[in-house]
């Protein structure tokens, strides 16, 4: 795996995520919340946040819309996160709400319709990508009059000799591996999507990853929750690495994310894919132990800890 160049995060649908915390669900009646908090990103900004800690610039770009996509600007911004975002003419970025009750509850918004003329920004903007680049493509896609805009724009990406990773669902992921995605990072259920069976351990991830090397992916990083994560590249190589184990796990969002920004950041570092997995084990499990996404004390300490 080669990354010389820049990195750029694609997020075709963000989110405003607003968090709030109260001590049971209770449907038909008024609550008040011990506590809120509000995040901006998407899968693929939480990319871009994540390796800004860890000293990795990204270009962050995608789709925004009204305040709320102004607001997820102006706060790449004020993290020195660089962004280069189709802003919609109308509707605003969704906001999604997550309801912590001592178990998760995710309502997430579909996101507005994307016009065709806003896709053909975007894929004027990816033509200017050069062969050293990478474009990380993370989360739902939004519906357009245009198609499928993942394949829009990795068949762009492609064209220009730039280099993909993926992390969708597992439909979107089969229809990105002719692509020959440099590294794809399913979890389990989104790896049986994509092979239509069930994936229930690391046997079945190893055997599952090397189905998927098959069929044109280069590297293939399956998350297992609390299994952990395993490795296998185009090389033969399998890399597993156990989850982080401690007291006091808050929040899973953001873990898959970070777990990806880990890899990317640590393979940059080291262009070793065994480096990369700690540092993607170490950001994955730091963001399960705090709300929001893990800071680079965080996600250092552990890989401190796993030479111990």
């Amino acid at each position: 795996m080669c990354i010389r160049d820049r990195i750029y995060t694609l997020t075709l649908n963000p989110a405003v995520d607003y968090v709030v915390h109260i001590p049971e669900l209770v449907s038909g009646t008024i609550m008040r919340g011990d506590c809120g908090a509000v995040y901006f990103g998407g899968k693929g900004i939480n990319v871009s946040r994540v390796l800004s800690e860890l000293d990795v610039k990204s270009v962050a770009t995608g789709f925004l819309a009204g305040f709320t996509g102004r607001a997820i600007a102006d706060d790449l911004k004020s993290c020195g996160i660089e962004g280069d975002f189709v802003f919609l003419d109308s509707g605003f970025t969704r906001i999604n709400v997550k309801i912590r009750t001592g178990s998760e509850t995710d309502i997430n918004a579909c996101g507005q319709n994307v016009p065709r003329d806003s896709v053909r920004e975007l894929i004027c903007r990816l033509e200017r990508l050069g062969g050293g680049d990478v474009v990380i493509m993370s989360g739902s896609a939004p519906k357009s009059d245009a198609g499928d805009i993942y394949e829009l724009a990795a068949d762009v990406v492609s064209r220009r000799g730039a280099k993909i990773v993926a992390d969708t669902d597992g439909q979107e992921l089969l229809r990105l591996v002719r692509y020959s995605p440099v590294l794809i990072k399913p979890n389990a259920d989104e790896l049986g999507q994509m092979l239509g069976c069930r994936i229930s351990g690391l046997s079945d991830a190893v055997e599952g990853g090397r189905r998927v090397l098959k069929m044109g992916a280069r590297n293939v990083l399956v998350s297992l929750g609390g299994d952990g994560a395993v490795l296998l590249t185009e090389r033969g190589e399998q890399i597993y690495e156990p989850a982080i184990k401690k007291a006091g796990r808050v929040d899973s969002v953001g873990a898959g994310d970070s777990m990806l920004a880990g890899f990317v950041a640590g393979y940059m570092k080291t262009k070793s894919p065994l480096s990369a997995m700690k540092f993607a084990t170490a950001a994955g499990g730091a963001a399960a132990f705090c709300e929001g996404l893990p800071g680079k004390e965080e996600i250092l300490g552990i890989i401190c800890s796993m030479s111990d």
